[in-house]
């Protein structure tokens, strides 16, 4: 899939996570299109690869597995709880300072989330 293809629809799926209620950001639609362009930045040719930078491995080997997923489930997971009153240190342990955000832990729009998927 060429780069523009992963960011349309990464784009979709933002836009119908913020009709089913999840706050819109320009900061968490940045997010989606770096998430969608960094498992190709390991081709010199990709989208990612000409914005920020390449990373000289065989394509669709380590940017494309498991591990790479487990990262990125875990930035996910910080993502979605920054989301939340308590939010994240993201800075931590350099800065206790927290980002935080409206949807209570348990709340309507956590179980609204959860259904929709």
């Amino acid at each position: 899939m060429r780069g523009y293809t992963h960011l349309a629809l990464s784009l979709a799926i933002y836009l119908s996570l913020a009709k089913l209620g999840l706050p819109w950001s320009a900061l968490g639609i940045l997010a989606l299109a770096l998430g969608s362009l960094i498992p190709d930045l390991d081709h010199p040719r990709s989208l990612g690869s000409k914005a920020f930078t390449h990373i000289p491995l065989s394509h669709r080997g380590l940017t494309h597995s498991l591990a790479a997923l487990y990262a990125l489930g875990y930035l996910a997971h910080l993502a979605l709880d920054r989301l939340t009153p308590t939010g994240v240190a993201w800075l931590a342990p350099l800065t206790n300072r927290r980002v935080e955000g409206p949807l209570k832990t348990n709340g309507v729009a956590d179980h609204a989330q959860f259904t929709s998927f």
